[in-house]
């Protein structure tokens, strides 16, 4: 289970790099897991639209789990709108 969290999450990561324009502004925001509802990832952009905080909740054997990761834009060519 945590391999699949951590490759979807370096996915949403490639994602927002990639389509930092308005294209990558569709990911912001709160996604919830249909199939488990406690399961959510929120994504925040910041004032200068060149770094990002994603935010991953869920209850792991009862216990609520929250993960942040932050990722940050370095290469201007990046942040071409796909």
């Amino acid at each position: 289970m945590f391999q699949i969290k951590t490759i979807a999450m370096i996915m949403v990561a490639v994602a927002i790099t990639a389509c930092t324009g308005s294209a990558g502004d569709k990911f912001v925001g709160k996604w919830v897991n249909v199939g488990d509802p406690d399961i959510t990832l929120e994504i925040e952009k910041s004032e200068s639209g060149k770094s990002f905080k994603v935010t991953d909740r869920m209850t792991w054997m009862g216990k609520p789990k929250v993960s942040t990761h932050k990722a940050t834009v370095a290469d201007a060519k990046r942040m071409e709108p796909c």
